[in-house]
């Protein structure tokens, strides 16, 4: 290869790696988003008024502790609850047949062997 070659091959390499540094050095960096000034209540009342909300509104949502006095548990999705506290998950069973079984007062019955007396 001529001389003029390898020059031009050196200096097209230098602009490649050169522009791919430049481009790369803001990849893989997060913004931090200041969610400080952002209440919780004021959020909820926002969200109650069917408006949508921002990202940083969201996250501040999800980040916030259960609102059941003594659980700091986070909350589920966007409710004021964590998981053990949705109001579907906590309410008493209303018969009988939806209340829990008491395993002792069970008899199993060996179904599955015959009996041969």
């Amino acid at each position: 290869m001529p001389l003029p070659g390898i020059i031009a091959e050196i200096v097209c390499n230098l602009l490649f790696y050169g522009a791919i540094a430049a481009a790369s050095d803001d990849v893989g960096k997060k913004t931090k988003i200041n969610t400080s000034s952002i209440s919780i209540d004021s959020i909820r009342e926002k969200q109650r008024q069917g408006k949508s909300l921002s990202p940083a509104e969201r996250r501040v949502l999800l980040t916030a502790p259960c609102s059941v006095e003594g659980c700091n548990a986070l909350v589920f999705r966007t409710t004021e609850h964590c998981l053990r506290h949705q109001p579907h998950m906590v309410s008493e069973p209303e018969t009988e047949e939806e209340a829990p079984i008491d395993p002792e007062a069970v008899v199993e019955e060996n179904w599955w062997e015959d009996e041969k007396d």
